[in-house]
């Protein structure tokens, strides 16, 4: 397992103090800093949990934290699950029990039964059970804007039901994004409403941060906690003065109850406060105890049994102190006692301690599987945790998505960030700026820019060429530009996988150290070398050009260990034209974010069309495309039908406008129902799909798979495209799309679908879901994700 850097997250409480919370942190860092190479790093925040208010900051400074610079990221008690990491694992402590299983004991409702209706939106949200870091963040937003009718109503108070039924809604949203559920007693696990029935947490327990543990005399009774209520330790004294042993009773610890607790045992010598004890104290403490005494209520685990077992001494405790029973087997590693029983067994051990000195024995063999090893091996070095690097060399930037490239690795490798660690290494243009940035959770982006020599070079065969060759330049450029270079030796030194993305890099390929263990995968958008051919034309520059491509092509295919295509066409074409062997080849489409799309019915289209003053009876027709030249052909073709169409409106979207532009020299040319937009965000371009009554997808060149036609269908919009547009998909005309292959039958279809589109509710169902279950990102990453 490669080393990796591991932030593990808490609460600082405020006011601070030391517990067993802080003991297992100590302990399992300390493990990991002295027995392991990960670099290893205790991040916590000041949580304050004094009021409603100040709990709610709480989860909210969580769920801000930016981790991404980490491979792997822990949380242990609440509320620092709410961190977002896409290699998250929770070994839960406990929730917030004055909000769980113990609320009850502060005799109040457990949800709120009135209030106004301006909280309907809250209290829609924290009930619905829909758990998702977009809705705690909806429920934070909600409650600043009623913060003073909050206040005015009496529902921040705290404890109250609002806040219980608010952090019990955090808590699941927060559990959503975990990776992996451990938990610290079987005790936890048990516990009303702590997980998700889709958590299935598994009980690893927890050592404890001393070493050292030995055992030498058996002389007086320990206890050894924090004084609290809860810890009843106020019960410890209260029997140990019924008893009748001379032996006196030390007890370890510091906390709010001390002055009563004193104040109750001062009229008996035989019992002594020792207050907080480092831990070379507290080891010879338990070696010459004779049992020690611990009898929380329903402990969540307690370290303090773990460490006197360890001194081979028995405990004494009480029938409802929870965790604490999982290990004290009654009169075989202690005693479980009645509370007001107690002082029996005091007297009762005091009186024979041949039997602490059995029981301890037996209480060592009990816990003796209990190490920080054990939790390193189950809860950081388990497969759950192997996280592989992946490294994808990319021509352009990916972030934000505009194009089909751009929308093709951004869908696949967000998804693969889940599961491993991404770093798209980037070439930009000249006039761009280099970037070091993560643009999802687990997904890296390196940019670097061109260089002047790269430019240089590209500006003047350009000039031969006619055409654009940013991506194409890097068959022969790419060996010029130090800080790609740089960077590409430095990320590719210590990963699993190297994609090549194209085949514009592959001059780097020799470049790579350790070659043979690592998987090199060549991630195919196109057929690049025919794509490029339809675009360049004819021309002994353009030629030559096309012929280096497709050497270099071919033997980026053949270095590698496996190659992805988008389409069965693509496939054949490798092995007919460049000889590559079919068994290395895996079809891994493109596909379509099916969730992001609204599928949008009839009445709601009109609404929309509506809103920007388009008449009813006036139809849309969509298009949407980057600068590429089957685009801008489509779009010319385009215009001979807007123009015969005069009352109908026609979108278009992309980049493919501006190319369109520079080809045709002016606007003028262009119909008044041909509304150009360029280059949106993906939410005004939803907008205008989501207005549209008709899909157009007039391609006539290209390769691979038309991504656009897939967002076309799930949106609920009849396509119209040609056959050609549809390749790879297995469709039939007016079942899940309509065919048109010239101006007349676009101008035919257009008009039959404008005068049916009330009739069509069926064809939108089908072709919504074909493309769910043909060409839904989720599934096709899963493809890539096997091969890594």
């Amino acid at each position: 397992m490669k080393n990796m850097k591991i932030a593990i997250v808490a609460p600082n409480p405020v006011p601070y103090c030391y517990g067993g919370a802080e003991a297992l942190l100590d302990g399992l860092i300390g493990y990991l800093k002295e027995n392991t190479s990960h670099s290893v790093e205790l991040i916590k925040l000041d949580s304050l949990e004094s009021d409603f208010w100040n709990l709610v900051y709480n989860y909210k400074q969580f769920a801000e934290l930016d981790l991404s610079r980490f491979d792997l990221v822990l949380s242990t008690k609440y509320p620092a699950w709410m961190v977002n990491h896409p290699n998250h694992i929770c070994y839960l402590l406990h929730t917030l029990r004055g909000l769980y299983d113990t609320y009850s004991f502060a005799d109040l409702p457990e949800k709120v039964e009135e209030y106004s209706e301006e909280l309907n939106g809250v209290f829609d949200l924290i009930r619905s059970e829909q758990y998702s870091r977009n809705n705690f963040f909806r429920v934070l937003e909600l409650l600043e804007i009623n913060r003073e009718l909050i206040e005015s109503l009496e529902l921040s108070v705290f404890p109250g039901p609002f806040i219980r039924e608010l952090i019990h809604f955090f808590d699941k949203c927060g559990y959503v994004g975990v990776k992996k559920f451990f938990c610290i007693s079987e005790t936890v696990k048990g516990r009303a409403d702590y997980f998700l029935e889709s958590n299935s947490p598994e009980c690893v327990y927890p050592a404890t941060y001393l070493s050292g543990y030995k055992c030498e005399e058996f002389k007086y009774f320990l206890a050894v906690s924090r004084l609290e209520s809860h810890k009843r330790v106020y019960s410890i004294i209260v029997q140990f003065k019924k008893s009748t042993t001379d032996r006196r009773l030390l007890i370890v610890g510091t906390g709010g109850c001390e002055e009563e607790l004193k104040d109750l045992a001062k009229d008996d010598d035989r019992i002594e406060f020792l207050g907080f004890v480092d831990g070379e104290k507290l080891l010879d403490l338990y070696a010459n105890c004779l049992a020690v005494i611990f009898t929380p209520y329903d402990e969540d685990y307690g370290l303090v049994t773990i460490e006197a077992m360890k001194s081979k001494k028995p405990v004494l405790t009480l029938k409802d102190s929870g965790g604490v029973l999982e290990f004290v087997d009654n009169e075989k590693t202690g005693f479980v006692c009645e509370e007001d029983d107690l002082y029996e067994k005091i007297d009762y051990i005091s009186e024979y301690p041949d039997k602490a000195k059995s029981m301890g024995l037996a209480a060592c063999e009990k816990v003796k599987g209990i190490s920080w090893e054990n939790v390193y091996e189950k809860i950081l070095n388990s497969e759950d945790c192997k996280r592989k690097k992946i490294l994808v060399l990319n021509t352009y930037s990916v972030y934000p998505v505009r194009g089909g490239g751009q929308l093709r690795v951004w869908s696949l490798y967000k998804r693969l960030a889940e599961k491993h660690d991404v770093t798209l290494l980037s070439l930009v243009g000249v006039d761009e700026l280099s970037d070091d940035r993560f643009i999802s959770s687990g997904l890296r982006e390196v940019l670097v820019k061109e260089n002047y020599e790269q430019a240089s070079k590209r500006g003047d065969l350009e000039g031969k060429v006619g055409r654009g060759l940013f991506d194409l330049m890097n068959i022969y450029n790419s060996d010029l530009n130090e800080e790609y270079l740089e960077q590409f030796k430095k990320l590719s030194r210590d990963v699993d996988v190297i994609v090549f993305s194209h085949p514009y890099m592959g001059k780097l390929y020799d470049l790579i150290e350790d070659v043979d263990n690592k998987k090199i995968i060549f991630g195919s958008h196109n057929v690049e070398y025919l794509l490029k051919k339809d675009i360049y034309g004819d021309g002994a520059v353009s030629e030559e050009i096309i012929e280096d491509l497709k050497e270099m092509e071919a033997s980026i295919a053949g270095k590698s260990d496996c190659i992805t295509v988008v389409s069965q066409e693509h496939a054949e074409s490798y092995v007919k034209d460049l000889g590559i062997s079919r068994d290395k080849i895996v079809i891994v489409p493109n596909g379509v974010d099916n969730d992001l799309i609204n599928f949008t019915r009839p009445d709601e289209r009109r609404a929309l069309k509506n809103r920007i003053e388009i008449p009813k009876e006036i139809p849309v027709c969509f298009f949407v495309g980057s600068w590429h030249q089957p685009n801008i052909e489509s779009l010319k073709f385009l215009l001979g039908v807007a123009k015969q169409l005069p009352d109908v409106l026609f979108f278009v979207v992309g980049s493919v406008c501006d190319g369109l532009i520079e080809e045709l020299g002016t606007r003028e040319e262009l119909p008044k129902n041909l509304k150009l937009f360029a280059v949106v965000n993906d939410e005004i371009k939803n907008k205008l799909l989501s207005m549209s009554d008709i899909a157009l997808n007039p391609m006539f060149s290209g390769s691979g798979t038309n991504l656009k036609i897939f967002e076309y269908m799930s949106a609920g919009i009849p396509v119209i495209t040609t056959k050609f547009g549809a390749r790879g998909m297995d469709v039939q005309d007016g079942k899940e799309v309509f065919f048109a292959e010239n101006e007349e039958e676009f101008l035919e279809k257009i008009r039959f679908v404008v005068a049916g589109l009330d009739k069509l509710d069926d064809l939108k169902e089908r072709a919504r879901k074909y493309v769910e279950e043909n060409f839904d990102w989720d599934g096709i990453a899963k493809k890539l994700l096997n091969l890594i």
